[in-house]
């Protein structure tokens, strides 16, 4: 008994010791937080929705890459997303089984201007990508900071992969 005891220490200063020596998983480095950018401003922009920088009562799903449980009033936030030198057009990539609702693509935060009302509806199951395009109310330019708030009805509207400015 005294020697498998020795042996499950020795094991344990084997593994474990070197790693808290090194400082594993206590100061390795944070992601780099992705621009979203384009410096080709012809080519359009998308932004994958998991890489928010803000959210209000949604979810990541990550098997769907995805950001899901969205409902009434949910929004997530992007701090940077660069329309070039004008963008005209906004297309949601979203899925659902339920009814479906409306990404309100707004400049700011989400009491900010409204630029687009985009009409999600019904693709027959919750990853079942479609692209969903609405034209903004005005050319954007620059790099601005742009919320999606979701509207619609009872229970979870859809799910959000991502969002393109043309």
């Amino acid at each position: 008994m005294k020697t498998m005891n020795k042996n499950c220490i020795a094991l344990i200063a084997a593994v474990l010791l070197p790693a808290v020596l090194l400082g594993c998983g206590s100061t390795a480095p944070k992601a780099e937080k992705k621009n979203y950018y384009n410096p080709n401003k012809s080519e359009p922009v998308k932004v994958m929705a998991m890489d928010f920088d803000a959210s209000n009562n949604v979810k990541v799903e990550k098997f769907r890459k995805a950001v899901g449980y969205i409902k009434n009033g949910s929004s997530i936030q992007f701090n940077e997303i660069d329309f070039g030198k004008g963008s005209r057009t906004v297309v949601v990539e979203a899925a659902t089984q339920a009814n479906g609702g409306k990404v309100e693509v707004r400049l700011g935060d989400a009491s900010g201007k409204l630029l687009a009302t985009v009409p999600v509806v019904k693709t027959g199951k919750w990853d079942n990508w479609q692209q969903f395009p609405a034209p903004l109310s005005e050319k954007v330019k620059g790099k601005q900071k742009v919320t999606l708030v979701f509207v619609g009805g009872g229970g979870f509207l859809f799910n959000v992969k991502s969002l393109e400015v043309k």
